[in-house]
């Protein structure tokens, strides 16, 4: 219910008095003017700040700054996990990968703090099968899934401009 104030046309007294402006009226007197400042969208920041207030952080998967990120159980799973973030990468994704030392746990839930759209962990099963275990930052353990078919329905949902998660509107 919030109002918001984004373009604005302002009068502007103060600064031609700071800055000393004057001009040569048709009397031939000088006089003060008065500026129009002119500004579509306010500021850039202001702008940010409604979209980063309206969503809470919790950017749609089509603006988010981080979409998906990659963690890995163990070293070993790292390789599997860079091919996968190479392969989303390629599809049009922005993937990280988290390998660091930290439990499993402790990563997904810097990832949802995060506010990343989607957390896929790669362990021996995924590995094996050519899959990665997904989950949606609201903890909505999808399982395990092909890349391709990942892939698919993220482009699903970004050419929606959908709001929410594919995933969780299933849940």
């Amino acid at each position: 219910g919030r109002t918001w104030q984004c373009g604005t046309i302002q009068l502007d007294m103060a600064l031609p008095q700071k800055f000393d402006l004057e001009y040569s009226a048709k009397e031939g007197v000088r006089k003060r003017p008065i500026m129009i400042h002119r500004a579509i969208l306010g500021s850039v920041e202001r702008f940010f700040g409604i979209l980063i207030e309206h969503f809470a952080g919790r950017f749609p998967l089509w603006i988010s700054p981080e979409q998906i990120r990659i963690l890995t159980v163990a070293d070993r799973h790292l390789p599997f996990a860079r091919d996968a973030k190479e392969k989303l990468q390629a599809a049009g994704f922005t993937v990280t990968v988290d390998d660091s030392a930290e439990s499993v746990s402790k990563k997904v839930r810097n990832a949802q703090v995060s506010q990343v759209n989607y957390i896929l962990t790669v362990g021996d099963k995924e590995m094996e099968n050519g899959e990665v275990a997904l989950r949606t930052r609201n903890g909505n353990v999808v399982g395990d899934i092909d890349l391709a078919q990942l892939t698919e329905k993220l482009h699903e949902e970004i050419e929606s401009k959908s709001l929410s998660s594919y995933w969780d509107e299933k849940a």
